[in-house]
């Protein structure tokens, strides 16, 4: 995409043919499904330039995708927009952003906006900890 200056991954039926003789016609749609449901995403600076009005995807693994997307790319200064963001989303998204955005930078965790939500969801963070203790065998 860098050396042809594009900002989205072309989708025309030359690309899909090229494609399709590279990796199979199964897995070039699987591949297109997931492209298309990524490119309808709000950018990284939409979401945080205008966190109460940019557009939130509708179908789960959109929502999923966008928590993946903000985590990857969150910067220190942004955690609180990006919170005001995942707060459009339901619990189950938020906790995804959450464990992503410490996995990328654990210094988020020093951040006031995100304390302030750990306070807020301590009932989540609580049911979380406990399934994540079932499944390393911790009961």
């Amino acid at each position: 995409m860098e050396t042809y200056e594009m900002d989205k991954i072309p989708t025309d039926p030359l690309t899909q043919e090229e494609i399709q003789g590279g990796i199979g016609p199964g897995a070039t749609r699987d591949l297109w499904i997931h492209l298309r449901e990524v490119q309808e995403l709000p950018s990284y600076k939409d979401a945080i330039t205008n966190p109460r009005k940019a557009d939130v995807p509708s179908k789960p693994d959109g929502k999923r995708l966008m928590a993946y997307r903000l985590a990857d790319q969150l910067a220190t200064q942004d955690v609180d927009p990006a919170l005001q963001y995942m707060g459009r989303f339901g619990e189950e998204f938020q906790a995804i952003f959450a464990k992503l955005a410490l996995q990328h930078d654990y210094q988020i965790i020093f951040d006031k906006a995100f304390g302030k939500w750990c306070a807020e969801k301590a009932s989540l963070i609580a049911i979380l900890e406990h399934y994540k203790n079932m499944s390393d065998g911790a009961h």
